[in-house]
């Protein structure tokens, strides 16, 4: 099942290069990051998607003026966890913890 508005960031593997660079998906869960990607190894990430494990596919190859296609993501269902906040001494709930 496709999953739209994920974050998917590119990095300079080596750590050579801070940059990043990154791209949503659409609502098909497709992606495309189209720029400042030089040649070189890179590691792909899909993070923050609320009920599903982040993960990193790592040694990427690009070249420049080259597109790398099939850097596929099938994202596991995490598991969830909630609760409430409260102030001790009044009970109230804490908003924004």
């Amino acid at each position: 099942m496709p999953i739209s508005d994920v974050l998917v960031t590119a990095y300079n593997a080596t750590g050579a290069d801070e940059n990043e660079e990154i791209a949503f998906t659409d609502a098909n869960g497709n992606y495309q990051i189209t720029q400042n990607l030089a040649t070189g190894l890179y590691n792909v990430s899909v993070e923050y998607e609320a009920g599903y494990m982040d993960e990193i596919l790592s040694g990427i190859s690009v070249t420049a003026e080259v597109m790398t296609n099939n850097v596929n993501f099938a994202l596991a269902a995490s598991g969830v966890i909630t609760g409430t906040v409260t102030n001790a001494a009044s009970g109230a709930d804490l908003s924004d913890i």
